[in-house]
């Protein structure tokens, strides 16, 4: 249960859950470099869920310091324009080898993960935005999924197509498929398949904005057309 200041029924601002990735990465260096602008924190509220070795070596590699209120997973307290951080015990700070695949960061990062999906779930966070992970050393701490996609749709029992955009100022882009090897791809694609990535792609986009989306469907042959 949130324990801000704002009663109940009252509105408030986005509140987004921020995950520092994969503690060998680059993520934490890149989340501390983000939270460390005060524009990130504009336009709404911030709680990264992270352990606190974690965020330390990002502050260390990025050479900047962000002051954050404390508070625990699961009770969550925001505060405008500071990020709060969620601390959790994660990994120890000598299993933190940067560069390097392992089972302690994969696990690190998937109990972030998990703990950022019970809040969405309680409705705690409306959002949750992931500094880069690797799907490698989740596996080696027990990842059952294809990736965190699939993972996040079986944790929060989201059914139907599901599928990831990516986005560069106005265009969003998205795919039929996902994760499969390139040979299998054209046996994957189906007319149904194209009419769910159009069609998701449609709702989203008219969520975030856009009164009426026009949406090219690329073709899978580079010579596609020709008269067929």
């Amino acid at each position: 249960m949130s324990t801000d200041a704002q009663g109940a029924g009252t509105a408030r601002r986005p509140r987004l859950a921020v995950l520092l990735g994969d503690p060998n990465g680059i993520g934490p260096e890149i989340a501390v470099k983000l939270l460390a602008r005060a524009e990130t924190l504009a336009q709404a509220d911030v709680v990264v869920f992270a352990d606190p070795s974690m965020l330390a070596a990002g502050e260390r590699i990025a050479g900047k310091r962000v002051e954050m209120i404390r508070c625990t997973p699961g009770s969550i307290a925001t505060r405008p324009s500071q990020p709060t951080l969620a601390a959790m015990d994660l990994i120890d700070a000598n299993a933190i080898t940067p560069g390097q695949a392992t089972p302690a960061g994969g696990r690190a990062a998937l109990l972030a993960l998990e703990a950022a999906a019970e809040a969405a779930l309680r409705g705690e966070v409306d959002g949750i935005v992931f500094a880069p992970l690797n799907k490698h050393a989740m596996r080696l701490a027990g990842l059952a999924q294809d990736d965190e996609l699939r993972y996040l749709q079986e944790k929060l029992g989201v059914t139907g197509f599901v599928s990831e955009f990516n986005i560069t100022g106005p265009l969003w882009t998205s795919r039929v498929t996902s994760h499969i090897p390139l040979r299998d791809v054209a046996d994957a694609i189906t007319g149904a398949g194209v009419v769910a990535a159009v069609r998701i792609a449609d709702r989203y986009l008219r969520v975030a904005g856009v009164a009426s989306p026009r949406i090219a469907v690329a073709g899978l042959n580079p010579h596609a057309g020709d008269g067929g």
